[in-house]
């Protein structure tokens, strides 16, 4: 079950949809193109602050992975959605200006490390914007290292993460190769 929606009045942020495309019908004619996740991020200027904002990604990126692991979950082969390409959400105009793009790709990875699902989540690809998901990445994956070896979600996360280099993703969509 997804936990409640961050809401505030007019704004539906931690929304996730997951829409499959039918078979055949998959953009670019790629079968590994299955399935398109959108999600609503918060509006950094519905915000109380920017721990309310940040609070905000946090449940979106946990939503996010939430939603593609229960449609994973007992599904099997072309069935499954292995790999999402992520783009920074309420990362540009909708970002709160207390806040830089690395501190909210943070959030969003703290949220999916609460969402994580061994079995069921998909391996997570970041698209590049200005390096934010890198450099986020790697304070998220220092900060997990520090905690308890009891928790692992986090650690098992980062296992499961890549961060494209700069340049256009669209390219990177066409194919169907396994992330390396």
């Amino acid at each position: 079950e997804l936990p409640d929606r961050f809401i505030r009045q007019g704004s539906r942020a931690g929304t996730v949809f997951v829409d499959v495309f039918a078979e055949g019908f998959e953009p670019l004619d790629n079968a590994g193109n299955r399935a398109m996740v959108y999600v609503v991020g918060p509006e950094g200027s519905q915000a109380e602050d920017a721990g309310d904002f940040e609070r905000g990604c946090e449940v979106a990126g946990e939503n996010l992975l939430r939603a593609v692991s229960l449609h994973n979950k007992g599904q099997e082969g072309s069935k499954r959605i292995d790999i999402v390409r992520m783009c920074l959400v309420s990362g540009g105009l909708f970002r709160h200006s207390d806040l830089s793009k690395v501190e909210v790709a943070g959030a969003f990875i703290r949220g999916m490390s609460r969402g994580f699902s061994p079995q069921d989540s998909p391996h997570v690809q970041f698209a590049f914007d200005e390096d934010s998901f890198k450099l986020a990445y790697e304070v998220e994956k220092s900060k997990a290292a520090e905690k308890p070896k009891a928790d692992t979600a986090a650690e098992e996360l980062f296992s499961t993460l890549s961060v494209a280099e700069e340049g256009p993703i669209s390219s990177r969509l066409r194919s169907s190769d396994p992330p390396k």
